[in-house]
């Protein structure tokens, strides 16, 4: 990897990483920051979700990486009276002008007062940390880069603009967006606050899909050219094995137990092609509340000896799995999706995945190229024949097609690498 200093100090700004609360889509910047750690000569990795307090660090943390976790503490609010008053200055902002159309109602109103004072709040907080650290950070070439494009893109905003009139040196910002920070419909009262704000104010959004970048474009057209798609990746981890004739049908899911992802869907599918004869072994990656239910529904299916829940795993733990055990499919039956790190990751070992048709799912699964589509509301019958047809052993076009598509799109050193030398651009 080339090691040439791009920016004197970075800070990247994610919900818990780098600490370790299982396995969750900033596993990518395990990987990610070590690019980074590789163009800078300080990094300030700040977690700004502080009830995490006491969490390990993940492991392989670069040498010039320092983490910090803001505590639940130094981010409370204010809740008494005298909060009354930065709420009614927030109706006068640029901000407020921006989303005016959007806040018709007191639930999206009170959304927008919250995310104003969190934001507010971390960006004091977060930036007093940091310079608790390295007194002189901003007064160099700086990035602040939001992974999420919600409160945290807001509040490197505000600290962009404090150092700027302080070191009169003005940060490049920058920020990714993904599925609930970028779709207002996954949103209970179906708003995001401040997006056509935020995205006018800092150098760029990375949409980590088309299907994003589309949706805030159209929902933001006074920002629309501030929207670049920046797709995500995975490590190298070399090609898994290929099943032999004899085995069964090898099947594998990795996501967190949740229900947006449906794995009560997938079992109900492999049930099927168990009352049809098919022989299969489903291996179950992840943890979360619906697993419980999920293992009490293979043992109604009396499919139990045929599933393995492997539990969380860290990413080197999966990519161990992968590179040891031969997979025929990997299967996504996400109700929604932004482009999912773990069809990535099977792709990059040449497993071809099975994935429902939303978000930016169509975008990696392609049709008959690297696997297979389903519609959001398929029947059992349509995944069961889908992964089947993804599986078929006489053809390994399939697990090319996937390979290759990782290689020429999904590669995590060279779209993270290319993500850091456009922000550079950026310094003024």
């Amino acid at each position: 990897m080339v090691t040439d200093i791009l920016f004197d100090d970075v800070m990247v700004l994610g919900h818990h990483y780098p600490f370790w609360v299982g396995p969750t889509a900033e596993t990518y910047l395990e990987g990610e920051v070590a690019v980074i750690a590789a163009h800078a000569k300080r990094v300030y990795a700040v977690a700004f979700e502080g009830m995490w307090n006491g969490a390990p660090l993940r492991r392989h943390l670069p040498d010039n990486v320092e983490p910090i976790m803001l505590t639940g503490e130094e981010l409370s609010l204010d809740e008494s009276w005298r909060r009354r008053l930065p709420q009614m200055r927030s109706l006068f902002t640029e901000e407020f002008l921006l989303d005016r159309s959007k806040v018709d109602g007191r639930d999206r109103l009170r959304a927008f007062f919250s995310f104003m004072r969190d934001s507010e709040k971390l960006s004091e907080v977060a930036l007093r940390r940091v310079r608790e650290r390295c007194p002189s950070f901003g007064s160099g070439r700086t990035l602040l880069y939001s992974f999420w494009f919600n409160e945290p893109s807001r509040a490197a905003i505000l600290m962009a603009e404090r150092m700027c009139r302080e070191t009169g040196r003005k940060p490049v910002v920058i920020s990714r967006a993904h599925g609930y920070d970028c779709y207002d419909y996954r949103s209970d009262v179906g708003y995001l606050p401040c997006k056509a704000w935020m995205a006018l104010h800092q150098d760029r959004v990375y949409p980590c899909s088309w299907n994003g970048a589309e949706h805030l474009r159209k929902g933001n057209p006074r920002a629309a050219s501030c929207f670049e798609v920046g797709y995500l990746g995975t490590l190298e981890g070399g090609l898994g094995p290929v099943p032999s004739k004899e085995d069964p049908l090898l099947v594998a899911t990795c996501s967190r137990a949740v229900p947006l992802k449906r794995l009560d869907r997938v079992a109900a599918a492999l049930g099927l092609l168990a009352s049809r004869g098919v022989g299969f072994r489903w291996f179950c990656i992840g943890d979360g509340e619906t697993l419980s239910p999920l293992k009490e529904q293979v043992e109604r299916l009396d499919i139990a000896d045929s599933v393995e829940f492997l539990g969380a795993l860290e990413q080197d733990e999966v990519f161990s799995f992968y590179r040891n055990t031969p997979l025929d499919v990997f299967v996504n039956a996400s109700e929604v999706e932004g482009v999912p790190l773990s069809i990535m990751e099977a792709q990059s070992f040449g497993v071809p995945a099975v994935a429902t048709a939303v978000g930016g799912n169509p975008e990696i699964v392609l049709e008959g190229v690297t696997g297979c589509l389903v519609p959001v509301d398929f029947s059992d019958g349509q995944l069961a024949e889908a992964l089947l047809r993804a599986a078929a052993r006489d053809s390994p076009s399939l697990r090319e097609g996937a390979r290759r598509n990782w290689e020429n799109r999904f590669s995590l050193e060279r779209n993270a690498d290319a993500l850091l030398r456009a922000a550079v651009g950026f310094v003024k």
